[in-house]
C-alpha cells in the first residue's frame, strides 16, 4: 500500500471540490472493497512504457494505473 506521506487520503477535501464544480456522483468504493486481502496484482507487460515519462521516476507508476483501470473495469463490466 502507498505511504499517507505520499499519496494522501482527503476525501472529504476531494468531495468538497468536486460539489463545488457541481458533480453529483462520485464512485468512490472502499479500498478493501477494491483491494481485498490476499488479492494479487497483476504485472502488466507495458513494453518499455514503465521505463519513460513518469515511470522513470517512479517504478510501478504504470502498473499500479493498469492495476486501478482493470479495477474499474471489473467493476462497471463494459462491453
Amino acid at each position: 500500500m502507498k505511504s499517507q506521506k505520499n499519496y494522501p487520503i482527503q476525501i472529504e477535501e476531494d468531495f468538497q471540490k468536486l460539489r463545488d464544480i457541481g458533480c453529483d456522483l462520485v464512485f468512490s468504493p472502499l479500498e478493501k472493497e477494491l483491494y481485498p486481502k490476499g488479492a494479487v496484482s497483476n504485472t502488466y507487460n507495458l513494453k518499455g512504457l514503465e521505463t519513460i515519462m513518469e515511470g522513470k521516476k517512479r517504478p510501478g507508476h504504470f502498473n499500479g494505473v493498469c492495476t486501478v483501470v482493470q479495477k474499474l473495469f471489473e467493476v462497471i463490466a463494459p462491453n
